[in-house]
């Protein structure tokens, strides 16, 4: 399957995660249903780029974004 397809089944998963976090640190503000989606698909976009290539285990998932932001 291409990466397109393969992202494009993620996209919205995480917007009631992000509707969360804004209502608990934000309650008084809200987000446009198009802001949503923009914020779920960069946030899609940037574990897609995390995980490439594709771990096999959570281990080695988390060897990789160790890797990519090591700790200062």
């Amino acid at each position: 399957m291409d990466s397109s397809h393969e992202k494009s089944k993620w996209l919205g998963v995480l917007i009631p995660s992000i509707t969360k976090i804004q209502q608990l640190h934000h309650a008084r503000l809200s987000l446009a249903d198009d802001a949503l989606r923009y914020l779920d698909s960069l946030l899609i976009r940037l574990l897609s780029s995390l995980l490439s290539p594709p771990p096999k285990n959570l281990q080695e998932a988390q060897d990789q974004i160790n890797r990519k932001f090591p700790e200062p």
